[in-house]
């Protein structure tokens, strides 16, 4: 809406941001700069951009992946390009026709002759750069006086734009053409709310039109916002004591709002457009002053949405909360239907990742076929100890899958320990391996086992093929030694090549739609009182990109390098995805630094561009 602020401040453009891990909570403001009368959309890039009236000149735009961690990217415009008087009051970003539009407000200040208009630009990317169009329409051809915060509402093919303060609110159908043209009929306008209220936004929720705006000073304590209802886009609008918007903000105040002040933060107002995180809950982000300071920045707080059994949004708070909340949840786009054998690709190819994905940790967990034995040594006067799976937690392996119920599995002690695994009933798909899919097992001891065998595949009449490291009885090749010092071990077998040292092995009798079977059984002896741990387990097939759903963008697909730690893309914006379909990580410029990921399989997406990392240090 309107700038308190003239003492404006310039923001260097951050070019890249370190990655940063997807927050779990946050506090307010989730902006520690001065962002009043705050938008913000989703764009399709899959970051949130946030923009507010120029207390920051020349509108000021913010990136977010999870609406917590905000980064100023540049802004909206420049000393060309803006508008030639007066200052930019309360943007509001949308997308029509494939285009980005800002619809923004000016205030051109003149003791004599004071004057408002609405105007907008176009962009292909939030970021921009941005076309500057120019006026729509000023107050005194609307008139009414205070042609600012604009609002557009889209819907079956209908464009509607609201605007108006102080002295009543207003909302019409324009349209706009594939050009993003825009005309209109001022003689149409339909009157949406009375004088002393400001700030249009709405939403639409079972069936619903609900309005958000508010009253009061937007320089003071008295700043609050507002709900009303209506099953019409254009009203009337009742709030949820059946007071009419039409009888102004002096009325609604008597009655209840949706946003007071707290002990921290007070003139919570003029909202955004309400959001939904990627788990379905709405945010509503206003903006407002830190208590005693009300002269100085209005911040944009953050608060989730909540709605009663009548259908109104209300806050559990009655105010933007003060103290660490839980953050917006936004698992990936990206949908894995069965993570045990899902079709995932680029440099490494395609893999099965038995063990790791939640449905399998449950099977494991249930199934009495799975079962870790521990054989005592005769010496020690102890009966055969069954042990039951257990978790081992010093050095957890959540990449996989995102789970952070999920570490590695262990067997310790100073005899003969086995863990076998088995399918239970559902089975795994087997139907894509050949002689070049690898078979990849990451283990850790800290002492050296004096044998150690390994078992696959054993689907009812013995294992399809044994190995062993270091040794562990006849018929059991030795296919690696335990590194000096112990530690880990990785191997990584083309089936192809075990075809040539296993004896009776034919990769083809593994080809199944639905195997099932104990796949893997490990046997270690000897452990001197410490610890063996099973840290990964899976099959993969190098192939070109599969079972990851494409993600389209108007740009030019980006290219994208990972050297083992950091990514790197031809433009900004990288998503890091686990299996699963968690966001582990982001990072807003167009570098990722991956040290602080646990091992595991990944998917990295930047644009249009998909790529698989696999870190295992």
């Amino acid at each position: 809406m309107k700038c308190l602020n003239l003492n404006l401040i310039l923001i260097a453009v951050l070019s890249c941001l370190q990655a940063a891990a997807v927050p779990a909570t946050y506090r307010n403001p989730i902006i520690m700069e001065s962002v009043p009368d705050p938008t913000v959309m989703r764009a399709d890039d899959g970051f949130y951009y946030l923009m507010g009236t120029e207390d920051i000149w020349n509108v000021p735009i913010f990136r977010s992946a999870d609406l917590v961690n905000w980064v100023q990217t540049g802004t909206v415009f420049d000393r060309d390009n803006r508008p030639p008087e007066g200052q930019v009051w309360a943007p509001e970003l949308c997308r029509i026709h494939g285009k980005y539009v800002l619809f923004y407000s000016v205030n051109i200040p003149d003791e004599t002759a004071p004057s408002t208009y609405i105007g907008y630009a176009v962009a292909d990317h939030p970021a921009g750069p941005w076309t500057n169009r120019g006026k729509l329409f000023d107050e005194h051809d609307a008139g009414c006086r205070n042609a600012i915060d604009p609002f557009y509402y889209q819907e079956n093919g209908s464009h509607y734009l609201f605007w108006g303060s102080t002295t009543n609110m207003f909302g019409m159908e324009i349209g706009v053409d594939e050009n993003i043209d825009i005309t209109f009929d001022l003689s149409k306008k339909v009157q949406t709310a009375g004088p002393n209220i400001e700030g249009t936004e709405i939403y639409k929720r079972d069936g619903w039109y609900y309005m958000f705006a508010s009253i009061g000073s937007y320089a003071w304590t008295t700043y609050r916002v507002v709900v009303g209802r209506s099953r019409s886009i254009l009203g009337p609008y009742s709030d949820r004591n059946g007071v009419s918007f039409l009888d102004g903000g002096d009325a609604l105040n008597s009655t209840s709002t949706l946003t007071n002040n707290n002990y921290k933060f007070t003139g919570n107002g003029h909202n955004a457009p309400i959001i939904t995180d990627g788990a379905g809950d709405t945010w509503f982000i206003c903006h407002g002053h830190v208590k005693d300071e009300e002269f100085s920045k209005r911040m944009p707080l953050l608060s989730r949405l909540y709605w009663d059994d009548e259908g109104w949004p209300y806050l559990k708070t009655s105010s933007p909360p003060h103290s660490e909340q839980d953050a917006p949840r936004f698992p990936s786009e990206w949908t894995v239907a069965d993570p045990s054998t899902s079709a995932m690709s680029a440099s490494h190819g395609y893999y099965d990742v038995f063990q790791m994905s939640a449905e399998a940790l449950e099977a494991l967990s249930s199934d009495s076929r799975n079962i870790v034995t521990h054989y005592a040594p005769d010496a020690d006067g102890r009966a055969i100890t069954r042990l039951s799976m257990r978790k081992y937690t010093l050095r957890p392996v959540t990449g996989v899958d995102g789970d952070d119920a999920y570490l590695s599995y262990f067997a310790t002690g100073s005899g003969l320990s086995s863990v076998a695994f088995t399918t239970g009933d559902k089975g795994l798909d087997l139907q894509h391996i050949t002689a070049d899919t690898h078979l990849r097992i990451c283990l850790r001891t800290d002492a050296e086992p004096e044998i150690f065998g390994m078992e696959f595949f054993n689907g009812g009449d013995g294992p399809a093929f044994k190995c062993a490291v270091n040794g562990y009885a006849t018929g059991y090749p030795v296919v690696a030694h335990w590194p000096v010092g112990n530690g880990w071990i990785g191997l990584d077998i083309p089936l192809g090549r075990i075809a040539g040292i296993c004896p009776g092995f034919d990769v083809t009798t593994l080809k199944n739609a639905k195997w099932t079977g104990e796949y893997a059984k490990i046997y270690a002896g000897k452990l001197k009182d410490s610890n063996f741990s099973i840290d990964a387990f899976y099959l993969y097939t190098p192939a070109d990109i599969a079972g990851v759903d494409s993600v389209g963008t108007d740009a030019a697909a980006a290219e994208v390098s990972f050297d083992g730690r950091t990514v790197r893309s031809a433009q900004c914006g990288i998503e890091v995805v686990s299996l699963s379909g968690q966001r582990v990580m982001y990072a807003a410029g167009d570098t990722l630094d991956t040290s602080t990921l646990l091992p595991g399989i990944y998917l990295c997406r930047s644009g249009i561009r998909v790529v698989k990392i696999v870190i295992n240090r």
